[in-house]
């Protein structure tokens, strides 16, 4: 991972946002091998004040539009059966789209859910 997913797995707030702050100007968007963003990570564990900072710092809710703006269009068209946008819907099934929402709420973490909606 990087030093914003670990800094965020970690639950240090003070050093998401010195990393995400200049000189630094760390991408919130960045994505970790697995594809998981670092407010995947936060929103999992539960940590809404690490999830506010993330999405007040331009983090995006869903893993869909990290992605495509990673991959380019070629990501959407490459999707095939599976639907891209049924991220961008809170209630969408988990799976290969899991959003940073599915992992707070099967994790039981409703604060930091309801931060996510």
């Amino acid at each position: 991972g990087t030093p914003l997913h670990t800094a965020a797995d970690a639950n240090a707030v003070k050093a998401v946002a010195a990393l995400l702050s200049p000189p630094c100007n760390a991408d919130a968007e960045l994505l970790m091998n697995n594809d998981t963003t670092a407010l995947y990570l936060a929103a999992q564990h539960g940590y809404v004040e690490m999830v506010e900072a993330l999405l007040a710092n331009g983090a995006q809710p869903t893993p869909v539009m990290p992605m495509a703006a990673y991959r380019g269009d070629k990501f959407l068209q490459a999707s095939g059966d599976q639907d891209p946008l049924a991220s961008f819907v809170p209630n969408a099934e988990p799976g290969n789209g899991a959003t940073p929402l599915h992992a707070a709420a099967e994790n039981g973490h409703e604060k930091a859910a309801l931060a996510l909606i």
